[in-house]
């Protein structure tokens, strides 16, 4: 129930398009502060670090945003802490901390809430840490769910990508026929959403599965 400053909340609104403003806008409240209530404060960390990651500035620490996750789950806010577990995963995957990002995205979806958007992101980086950890019967099945979330917002074209990886996990298990099949999903989808970066990309790719 805490009114924002109005700088908050232009960057609150700038935070989709503009990350880089909403950052200027927080920055030019630093010194207002500590006169916020203890909410507005945490709030105000949540959305420096937000617009930091949508710049992809690397988070060097864990400090802030596990005094910011301790924070809501205190107070029960579920939607912010949401949120929190995900720029907490963000942190550690820049820490290259696999196990504890991979757990605060798990604490995310386990919170089961309707934040759709946020939801498919975060299997999104989750299927990436577990690529890179070598585990392909986990990045499809994450991907699977990334792919029925984006379908369910009715974004069909941002799905390409995750039939790709996928594509690739089945080449790693040696299952062909599977591979074969979800690279040509993959350039369908691209293809049918006149993304020709991304279905030259995968064509590309599926050139280099041929041979």
């Amino acid at each position: 129930h805490t009114t924002y400053p109005l700088a908050m909340q232009q960057a609150e609104a700038l935070m989709a398009s503009r990350p880089d403003s909403a950052q200027i806008l927080l920055e030019g409240m630093s010194d207002s502060l500590p006169m916020l209530p203890e909410e507005a404060r945490m709030y105000y960390h949540l959305l420096t670090i937000q617009a930091k990651d949508k710049q992809y500035i690397t988070h060097a620490s864990d400090s802030l945003i596990n005094m910011i996750v301790s924070y809501y789950e205190d107070k029960g806010d579920k939607e912010r802490l949401m949120i929190a577990y995900y720029y907490q995963g963000s942190t550690y995957r820049d820490m290259n901390d696999a196990p504890r990002a991979l757990k605060a995205f798990q604490q995310a979806v386990d919170l089961n809430l309707p934040n759709l958007d946020l939801l498919a992101k975060t299997y999104n980086q989750m299927g990436t840490l577990f690529m890179y950890q070598g585990l392909p019967d986990e990045v499809i099945q994450v991907n699977r769910k990334a792919i029925e979330v984006y379908l369910s917002l009715g974004k069909r074209n941002k799905i390409s990508y995750f039939q790709r990886d996928i594509a690739r996990m089945y080449n790693v298990k040696n299952i062909q026929d599977s591979a074969l099949f979800y690279y040509k999903e993959a350039c369908r989808t691209a293809l049918a959403n006149n993304d020709s970066a991304r279905y030259y990309g995968i064509l590309g790719e599926l050139g280099g599965y041929f041979y």
